[in-house]
């Protein structure tokens, strides 16, 4: 998997593509999302280009999570409408530990007061 930060209106964006997975994927989305929060930045997770996602890639988004939780951040994340990485997320009821976006903008937005 590969995953780029990138920024929008002051939020920082992991944005992943390709397979999530104990490749060492899992480590760096864990890494990237420790390094946009050292800094203190509002993220999103961008999954709508993630094709699969394994128990490595369950466990990476909540250990970033966890890290957000200890450093009093939020993540949000954005996923397709439908798909392998949306079936995951209902299975493991990550829906119900991270809020969801159908895209990046409205994602971002969602950080507006």
């Amino acid at each position: 998997m590969r995953v780029e930060t990138i920024e929008d209106q002051g939020i920082r964006i992991l944005s992943c593509s390709g397979r999530m997975m104990r490749d060492g994927s899992d480590e760096r989305l864990i890494g990237a999302c420790d390094a946009v929060l050292e800094n203190g930045a509002r993220l999103v997770i961008d999954l709508r280009e993630a094709a699969w996602m394994d128990s490595s890639g369950v466990g990476a988004l909540v250990a970033c999570a966890k890290h957000a939780a200890q450093r009093g951040a939020v993540i949000k994340v954005a996923l397709p409408e439908d798909g392998p990485v949306r079936k995951v997320f209902k299975l493991c009821h990550l829906d119900r530990v991270f809020d969801t976006f159908r895209d990046v903008a409205t994602a971002v937005a969602s950080y507006r007061p």
